[in-house]
């Protein structure tokens, strides 16, 4: 009784997986990324910053990405963007292009904070991790501390500036949305940051192979670490069930757990 029980959990949770993994990314929804930030008073600056460095045509039609949005005190607080600008002698109409002969860098700011090609949560980023952005050559390193035994800070390192999650995993359709409490900088030097351009691909379709297997490289990294998982759920059922003190039992389950994390990963590549 107790090993059919087990047994049947255990397709239960795997067959659970292999469902919602593939279906998840076909969900469809009416919400954009920018209603999204929009409907969020705590994001008011960004939603105003995105309008006024005209990328809001691509995160209109932007998804199955990751977000980094910073709140409003990233920008009008203390260190916060707007500061930063004062003490430079830069005006924000002079930063998004508005200003006569200046041109826009806020929007390439804005690519900084975008993960192309995968949604992913706090819990599946990991201590170390480079993970690249949609303004094409600029990376971030992922840091994961613990504050205290149950909690886990998410930090992002740019080149001129850190990020830290103050409210993980807002999930907008097929995207997360990490809210951060800085405005990540691709360049100390803000006329260094590259002058944002409208016509670029949107995040995941740029025709540089470089960067293509970048980005490919960090998708399947997600999708393994979904095999991973399936399959440390079906290790965990068949020790439940004392499948490795039965012999023939035990090739047959572990030889059908298998199967099903394959078929797992199959889905997952579709």
């Amino acid at each position: 009784m107790a090993y059919a029980l087990a047994v049947r959990s255990c397709v239960l949770a795997v067959v659970m997986m292999l469902v919602v993994a593939p279906a998840h990314a076909q969900t469809q929804c009416n919400t954009t990324l920018l209603q999204a930030v929009a409907a969020n008073p705590n994001l008011a600056e960004l939603a105003k910053l995105i309008q006024n460095s005209n990328l809001a045509n691509k995160l209109n039609t932007t998804d199955n990405v990751t977000i980094l949005a910073p709140n409003n005190a990233a920008f009008n607080g203390t260190g916060g963007l707007y500061e930063l600008l004062q003490r430079n002698n830069v005006s924000l109409q002079q930063v998004t292009g508005q200003a006569s002969n200046s041109e826009n860098r806020a929007g390439s700011i804005l690519e900084y904070h975008i993960i192309p090609l995968a949604a992913v949560t706090a819990a599946q980023l990991t201590n170390g991790q480079n993970v690249p952005t949609s303004l094409q050559g600029y990376n971030l390193t992922v840091s994961k501390t613990n504050p205290t035994p149950t909690t886990t800070s998410v930090t992002f390192i740019g080149n001129a500036t850190n990020a830290t999650v103050v409210t993980a995993d807002v999930r907008v359709c097929n995207s997360i949305v990490h809210i951060v409490n800085h405005v990540l900088l691709p360049s100390s030097n803000l006329s260094a940051i590259p002058v944002y351009d409208a016509n670029a691909p949107t995040p995941g379709t740029s025709k540089d192979l470089w960067y293509k297997l970048e980005l490919c490289h960090l998708s399947l990294w997600f999708e393994r670490r979904m095999v991973f998982q399936t399959r440390m759920v079906i290790d965990h059922c068949v020790f439940r069930a004392g499948v490795g003190t039965n012999g023939a039992s035990g090739l047959a389950i572990g030889t059908w757990a298998f199967a099903l994390s394959g078929a797992l990963a199959a889905a997952l590549m579709m």
